[in-house]
């Protein structure tokens, strides 16, 4: 801002701003006791920021002579405590994260004897390679293990349940019941492994679609819900159903390529009794006279 002084010997008083292309451009403020005021105004907070900008600068310059004798303590002492953790048997993580190495305690200096699966685990815990090897083996001779439990899907409705359940353990128990019986009417009519894929498809997004619905409610219940959680719960949701929509859309494109039951049973029953007729003419050679006979003479 300044001041501006015409032929008649008059002050006035203009601003001076720039444009939304950049240009510096000048406003006319006014004149008289206003414009002093405004002026004064403007004079003053120009010297508090300056003010402020002075006592920053030297707070600055105190920390960084401060810092010049404490950071090389600060290492030093960094250094020890990497030596001492290290002997100590720990190791620093890249997140910064100290943890115990995976090495034998000193409790268990002898082997541990591995009769359960439970030893096992616990002994590949422990840095035991036998335990590894033992689930390996276990998994192996096991195989409902891994195709059951170890299913990333099932992971998935797992972890679904325990987020809509939480500590409830009896609707923790009432949602694995449901999910187990839509499973069971959902691949009533499964003859492929993509059959059983769709169907985890479909449990999933209806899982993710009604946990979205009980925290929309339960958001909407409270007395003053916030705008901006809400329409994350809402965008969560829209999300949710669309999932879930295309999901119950390939699952029922894939139900109408395959055959139904009826056509199937009838295929086997015909593929039955092919394979009847061919076993019953196996080692008999087809003689036409042996059928002709039965209705004309035949000369000797």
């Amino acid at each position: 801002m300044s001041w501006n002084t015409r032929k008649n010997g008059k002050r006035y008083y203009y601003q001076s701003f720039r444009d939304d292309n950049g240009d510096v451009k000048t406003r006319y403020i006014g004149t008289g006791k206003a414009a002093a005021a405004l002026a004064t105004d403007v004079s003053l907070s120009r010297e508090r920021q300056k003010r402020r900008k002075d006592d920053l600068e030297r707070v600055t310059k105190s920390y960084n002579e401060l810092n010049i004798v404490v950071d090389p303590v600060i290492i030093h002492l960094e250094l020890i405590c990497l030596a001492v953790m290290t002997v100590s048997g720990y190791r620093r993580y890249p997140n910064g994260i100290w943890r115990k190495r995976r090495a034998m305690s000193d409790q268990c200096d002898q082997q541990i004897e591995i009769i359960t699966i439970g030893d096992a685990i616990l002994a590949a815990e422990l840095g035991d390679c036998r335990g590894l090897t033992a689930i390996r083996y276990y998994l192996k001779t096991n195989p409902t293990m891994y195709l059951s439990s170890g299913s990333p899907a099932v992971l998935a409705m797992q972890e679904w349940i325990s987020l809509m359940s939480g500590d409830d353990i009896l609707r923790r128990e009432m949602l694995s019941m449901k999910v187990a019986d839509l499973k069971t009417k959902l691949k009533a009519d499964a003859t492929e492994i993509l059959d059983d894929l769709f169907v985890d498809r479909v449990v999933l997004s209806w899982l993710r679609l009604y946990y979205n619905e009980r925290r929309m409610a339960v958001a909407e219940g409270t007395s003053d819900p916030d705008n901006k959680l809400m329409e994350h719960y809402s965008q969560s949701l829209l999300r949710a159903e669309t999932s879930h929509r295309c999901a119950l859309k390939d699952f029922a494109a894939n139900q109408q390529r395959k055959p139904s039951m009826a056509t199937i049973k009838s295929i086997a029953e015909v593929q039955s009794q092919t394979e009847q007729i061919l076993q019953s003419t196996t080692g008999n050679p087809f003689d036409p006279t042996k059928h002709i006979q039965d209705y004309l003479d035949m000369p000797d």
